[in-house]
C-alpha cells in the first residue's frame, strides 16, 4: 500500500504513531472487540518497540495472577491470559492480535 504525500510528510521527523498513541489505540480496540465478560484490561499496559511497529500488551484482569495458562476458564468461558496487539509506526495499521 503506498503512503500519501501527506503520510510521508508526518513519518518524515517521527512515526506517526507514538507510543502513546499505541497504548491508547490499542486498549480502544480491547475495548470495542472484547466484552468485560471475557477481557478487562489490567494496568496501563506494556509497549515494546519494535523497529516498524509497536506490540502492545495488556493482562487480562479476569485471570488470577497464579494462573500461567495462556488460555484459562473464568467463569465457564475460555479467556485469554493476555493480548499483544501489532501496531504499525507509520500508519496505525492493526498488525496482529496475539
Amino acid at each position: 500500500m503506498n503512503s500519501s504525500i501527506t503520510m510521508m510528510a508526518l513519518n518524515i521527523v517521527q512515526p506517526f504513531v507514538s507510543k502513546s498513541l499505541a497504548q491508547r489505540l490499542a486498549l480502544l480496540i480491547i475495548k470495542d472487540r472484547y466484552p468485560p465478560s471475557v477481557f478487562l484490561p489490567k494496568g496501563s499496559g506494556k509497549v515494546v518497540d519494535d523497529g516498524d511497529a509497536w506490540h502492545v500488551t495488556f493482562d487480562n484482569g479476569l485471570v488470577n495472577e497464579n494462573d500461567h495458562q495462556k488460555m484459562v476458564v473464568v467463569e465457564g468461558a475460555v479467556v485469554p491470559r493476555r493480548l499483544t496487539l501489532v501496531i504499525r509506526k507509520s500508519n496505525a495499521e492493526i498488525m496482529d492480535i496475539q
